[in-house]
């Protein structure tokens, strides 16, 4: 495990955003006794503000999580996943673009937030309570953007005051978990890679071209390419363990899925079933790993 300490290092990301949202007791009682409904048949959940207000903020959060997860593999259930090495560089300045846009986007909400409150007052009538709104200095406490970085823990870092024999089984075991988890981190590569492959192969199929007397049926969109391509080109980062069968999937993912863009695939009926055929070989091979 001291190899993948020197090929990998754990990474976290950690954000936290204000919900906007605020749970009215009142009308909750108003509403379950008029449908004579028990006390906790229900709640009355109430959205502080137009949802609109906070969407830039939960877009870069969103493209957070995205970039943090298609980067990383899982690890650990406390939210650190393995990142590679060789991706540190690119995942760290793109993660540091993505924080700018977050706190750009939380600067300019603060910015406006009385204007949201005044807003509500008309949006939600009498469920308005001007205490359901904290000042904007304490919404702002409430955003936080954090990436951790921390080395991949083995055995050798196990340091307790015990007998030899017992330190030795401890970090035996200590060895062992983390084995298991890195099966588990390739297992995840392998399951990205038949999640790709599975819905190439199902949407070239299923598509059929239209004419002047009908539309196309199962369209596709050029993201069905485009993601085989992302996760072609991570791949080689992505395989910390220098497997050479995922070396040899994603040259083939490259060379046979993604040459031709969509346009060229929804146009040509016999290129389509080839590529089709390609993602379905590949799907085999990644699923007899599965299995």
């Amino acid at each position: 495990m001291s190899v993948l300490s020197e090929k990998a290092m754990l990474s976290h990301v950690r954000v936290s955003s204000w919900t906007a949202r605020r749970i009215d007791r009142k009308v909750t009682d108003e509403v379950n006794e008029s449908h004579g409904a028990a006390n906790d048949a229900g709640r009355y959940n109430k959205l502080l503000l137009n949802k609109d207000a906070l969407a830039p903020i939960q877009s870069a959060i969103s493209a957070a999580r995205t970039f943090h997860y298609s980067r990383t593999l899982p690890w650990q259930d406390d939210g650190a996943r393995l990142l590679p090495a060789a991706a540190y560089l690119d995942y760290t300045a793109r993660l540091r673009a993505i924080r700018a846009d977050f706190e750009k986007a939380v600067d300019d909400f603060i910015d406006g937030y009385e204007k949201h409150v005044e807003d509500a007052k008309q949006r939600l009538g009498n469920l308005f309570k001007p205490e359901d709104y904290p000042s904007a200095k304490e919404i702002r406490r409430r955003f936080g953007f954090d990436t951790i970085i921390n080395p991949v823990p083995s055995g050798d870092d196990f340091r307790v005051a015990l007998g030899d024999a017992q330190a030795q089984v401890i970090k035996a075991e200590i060895e062992a978990r983390a084995q298991e988890q890195l099966q588990e981190a390739i297992r995840d590569v392998y399951r990205r890679i038949s999640e790709v492959c599975e819905r190439m192969v199902e949407k070239l199929r299923n598509y059929v071209p239209g004419n002047d007397n009908r539309k196309a049926e199962g369209v596709f969109r050029d993201s069905l390419v485009e993601n085989v391509r992302d996760l072609a080109q991570v791949l080689p980062i992505l395989n910390i363990t220098a497997d050479p069968k995922l070396s040899e999937i994603a040259e083939r993912m490259r060379r046979e899925l993604t040459r031709h863009d969509a346009d060229t695939l929804r146009e040509n009926n016999d290129l389509r079933e080839s590529v089709a055929d390609a993602a379905a070989s590949i799907l085999a091979d990644v699923s007899d790993f599965l299995a």
